[in-house]
């Protein structure tokens, strides 16, 4: 078993490193379906384990660490099927995608510890529907998708990162950075500013890409219309001067 898993597992990351090339050559439709193939793969993998065993008794079980390795890779392909679907557009698309990498990334049985499709499941709602990040309910008639408060969700995110940081991923600038964002969000000026500090605080330090891509996104959602523009703007700059530095530096 474990020599069949090592196959899957080089499998997926040759197909991952592929859909990676198809994305720096703009190919996100393409890079997509690769995406999927490479979940398809995955997911028959999950599906096998379960047909083997009760699935009462594994329910209650601890959690193996083929079943935890399955679930890790699950979740950051549907985050990136994601991020390739939002690329080319397709916000319904990505939304979904997010959402099913949220639900392996939140479970409790695989104890991962990772916000990307927490956060982007939000920000990929706000883009599609600006008036969601103020209006609870705003989301509420679109029936293809799960039904989310953003508002509120968005703040349940912040207190979960502020804990994560505190704890667990004191030195995560992924985490800090996260916890940034969505205190722009929420309109915590002073929220952002020392999650920003603690980003630029982790060592090894953060990498220039991970600047880029928090400059991109939040500024992507700067430029719509919401109650905070001016807040997120604030965190755009702050990101862009913390960059500049550490270039000239």
């Amino acid at each position: 078993m474990e020599i069949v898993m090592a196959n899957i597992i080089d499998e997926i990351k040759s197909l991952k490193d592929l859909a990676q090339r198809q994305s720096n050559q703009r190919q996100y439709e393409i890079a997509a379906t690769t995406l999927r193939d490479a979940i398809d793969v995955l997911e028959a993998a999950l599906t096998r384990r379960e047909s083997h065993a009760d699935r009462a008794h594994r329910a209650s079980a601890p959690v193996d660490t083929e079943e935890n390795r399955i679930a890790v890779e699950l979740a950051d392909l549907y985050g990136l099927l994601g991020g390739a679907s939002r690329k080319y557009g397709a916000l319904m698309q990505a939304i979904a995608a997010y959402d099913q990498g949220f639900r392996y990334e939140s479970n409790p049985r695989y104890g991962i510890v990772n916000t990307y499709n927490a956060l982007n499941r939000l920000v990929t709602r706000i883009l599609m529907c600006p008036s969601s990040l103020s209006d609870p309910d705003a989301l509420r008639s679109v029936n293809e998708l799960e039904f989310v408060d953003v508002p509120r969700t968005v703040n349940e995110l912040r207190t979960e990162l502020k804990q994560e940081v505190d704890g667990v991923r004191s030195n995560d600038f992924w985490a800090a950075g996260d916890l940034a964002f969505t205190c722009a969000l929420n309109g915590d000026d002073q929220g952002a500013l020392d999650a920003l500090q603690r980003f630029e605080s982790c060592s090894p330090p953060p990498l220039a890409s991970a600047y880029s891509a928090y400059i991109y996104w939040i500024g992507s959602v700067a430029e719509l219309d919401t109650p905070r523009k001016e807040a997120l703007n604030k965190v755009k700059a702050l990101f862009d001067n913390s960059l500049s530095k550490r270039n000239c530096g």
